[in-house]
C-alpha cells in the first residue's frame, strides 16, 4: 500500500505530486496493491503517465488493485496520461478498482494525446 496520507499536506501546496511517475516505462499494479489518499496539486493524484516521444509507456491495472480516494486539482484524479508515444497503452482489467477520486476535469481517468499521431490504447474490461 502505498497512502499519500493527503490529511497532512495542504491541497492548496504546489510541491504535491503524484504518487508515482511513468515516463518512458512499465507500471503494473497487481493482487492487494492499493494506491490512495495523495493530492496532486496539478495532474494525476495517484499515477501520472507523462509520455515522451522516443519510448512508449504501459499502465496496467489487474487482479484487485486499486486507486482511491487521490485528487488533483486539474485533471486525473487516479490517473493522468499525457500521451505521446504511438504505443502508449493503459489497461484496467480484472476487478482492479479506480473510485472516490476527484479533479477538475477526470476524476477516475484522464486521457490526451499530446501529439497528433499519437493516438493510444485504453482497455477496461472483466469486472
Amino acid at each position: 500500500m502505498l497512502d499519500g496520507q493527503k490529511e497532512l499536506h495542504s491541497g492548496r501546496d504546489p510541491m504535491n505530486r503524484s504518487l508515482i511517475l511513468i515516463s518512458g516505462g512499465t507500471l503494473i499494479l497487481k493482487h492487494g496493491t492499493v494506491l490512495r489518499n495523495n493530492h496532486s496539486y496539478t495532474e494525476g493524484g495517484g499515477v501520472y503517465f507523462s509520455g515522451i516521444g522516443s519510448l512508449p509507456n504501459n499502465f496496467l491495472m489487474t487482479e484487485d488493485s486499486q486507486i482511491s480516494g487521490c485528487s488533483s486539482r486539474l485533471c486525473g484524479g487516479a490517473v493522468m496520461a499525457a500521451v505521446k508515444h504511438p504505443d502508449d497503452k493503459l489497461s484496467i482489467l480484472g476487478r482492479a478498482l479506480i473510485t472516490h477520486n476527484t479533479a477538475a476535469h477526470g476524476a477516475g481517468i484522464y486521457l490526451r494525446s499530446f501529439e497528433k499521431r499519437a493516438g493510444s490504447i485504453l482497455t477496461v474490461s472483466d469486472s
